[in-house]
């Protein structure tokens, strides 16, 4: 068979592999988009998390996860500041956020912003 894989420049080529360890599939990638990491310095909202913390950081990829440890210089919080739990869409930014020693309080097991939403109220509350 032959298998066209549309993906991004981040995507993990887990797939991919899969497929062409069957032994049956031509496997081509085509990908359409790409990501880049933003510039968290130029943030309006910078110094108000600086400052002030957060109750909780949702991160929804594995890409998020780096492009907040790229950055963590930059997202020092004041000594003051609310340390938020980190949350996680699923097991790979879990273990991405992990070997890069940070600690996941919240991962869901299923990947929506429905269910990220129920499990961070009854994570934090009304806080």
């Amino acid at each position: 068979a032959n298998v066209l894989v549309v993906t991004g420049n981040r995507n993990r080529e887990i797939l991919v592999g899969l497929l062409e360890s069957i032994g049956h599939a031509i496997v081509d990638s085509l990908p359409i988009y790409q990501t880049d990491f933003a510039n968290v310095t130029e943030a309006p909202d910078l110094p108000q998390y600086c400052q002030y913390g957060a109750d909780a950081i949702v991160f929804t990829s594995s890409s998020t996860a780096l492009s907040f440890v790229e950055q963590e210089e930059d997202l020092k919080l004041e000594n003051d500041a609310t340390k938020p739990v980190l949350c996680s869409f699923g097991p790979e930014t879990s273990k991405t956020l992990r070997e890069n020693d940070l600690e996941v309080s919240l991962e869901i097991e299923n990947p929506s912003v429905d269910s990220m939403v129920e499990a961070l109220v009854q994570k934090i509350g009304n806080h």
